[in-house]
């Protein structure tokens, strides 16, 4: 079937333009319903601004009042202990202090002669020795009296020495005399004025214990000897009574000695027994009474120690033998007190 044109097509098939149909009128019409429209649309945009910025508003201040709702609580209640205030004793215990040493004090009663300096302070006096100013703790001894020494005086003591780390020694005067004339003198030593038989306490490997010492008087020198040991005058060797393995050999060495030379001379005689070891003089037994030099050399059955010790202006070499026993550690004590009552005979 043909379709058919409709009508309005035949009027514009001719002059499409004919009749003007978009007119001024027209145009106004239509400005004046676009701003209508835009008028409304605009309208319900403000209001929904206003509601979004009202809620907003709202919103902050629900918040702000929720925090401090938080915040304040926490302000009043009081701080919780932290870990850091616990006491330090419930989880890391004190180190306890190291034990007390026991190494006994060991002093060596001298005597000898001087001239008087003068009284330093309250309780020391200063005294001068074969040209050197020592000084001399007295307040152990309060009954000490002065009363006639002058200074320059010359003066006949008996103290303790007591050697202390580092080589150095405490003194303790325990008596003073006025030399008065020559005939008052006693021997510069004063070996003549030490009692026979004296008494010392020993640190052994079972305590402390009090041995019984015998003095011996020899040309060169004149040491204490404790029970329990024996000395042997042409060989100058203190031996146990009951073991002659356990031995000390005690010389008197010539001056102008150099200390060099008999630590070489001691270790080439000590090599052949073992590997050489040196004890440095602050880490030498206070029992000694103080020694310049302590070598040793042990093998599988003994071990022996060469010891240089200085007494006044004196040096002596000290040879000591062992085996490899438990008795040494009384031996050793013993022999150690008797060599530090070593004095030179003048």
């Amino acid at each position: 079937m043909e379709e058919r044109e409709p009508q309005w097509y035949e009027a514009l098939k001719s002059d499409p333009i004919k009749a003007k149909t978009f007119t001024m009128e027209k145009i106004l019409k239509i400005e004046q319903a676009a701003e209508a429209v835009e008028e409304r649309r605009r309208f319900p945009r403000n209001v929904l601004l206003a509601a979004i910025s009202s809620l907003a508003v709202c919103a902050a201040l629900v918040i702000g009042f929720a925090m401090q709702d938080q915040t304040e609580p926490a302000a009043q209640q009081p701080p919780l202990p932290s870990v850091s205030s616990s006491p330090a004793v419930e989880t890391e215990p004190a180190t306890p202090a190291p034990p007390a040493s026991s190494t006994p004090v060991v002093r060596i009663t001298k005597q000898g002669t001087g001239e008087y300096v003068a009284g330093v302070d309250a309780h020391t006096v200063a005294i001068n020795i074969d040209g050197q100013e020592t000084a001399f703790q007295t307040y152990e001894t309060p009954d000490l009296d002065f009363r006639e020494i002058n200074e320059g005086d010359k003066v006949w003591i008996e103290y303790e020495e007591e050697p202390l780390e580092g080589g150095i020694f405490q003194r303790y005067l325990k008596k003073i005399k006025k030399i008065k004339k020559i005939g008052d003198a006693p021997p510069k030593t004063g070996i003549d004025l030490l009692p026979r038989q004296k008494d010392f306490t020993v640190e052994t490997d079972g305590g402390p214990w009090t041995y019984s010492g015998g003095l011996r008087i020899l040309p060169e020198y004149a040491l204490y000897v404790l029970e329990g040991l024996t000395f042997d005058d042409a060989s100058r060797t203190m031996t146990f009574e009951t073991d002659d393995r356990y031995r000390a050999t005690i010389e008197k060495l010539p001056a102008g000695y150099k200390l060099e030379e008999i630590k070489q001379a001691a270790e080439k005689e000590l090599i052949p027994i073992g590997e050489v070891q040196e004890t440095p003089p602050s880490e030498i037994s206070p029992s000694l009474g103080g020694a310049l030099m302590m070598l040793t050399a042990s093998s599988d059955t003994s071990t022996r120690q060469l010891i240089v010790k200085q007494v006044d202006d004196a040096v002596y070499g000290i040879t000591i033998d062992f085996p490899q026993s438990g008795t040494v550690l009384n031996f050793l004590p013993r022999i150690y007190t008797s060599v530090s009552t070593l004095l030179t005979n003048k």
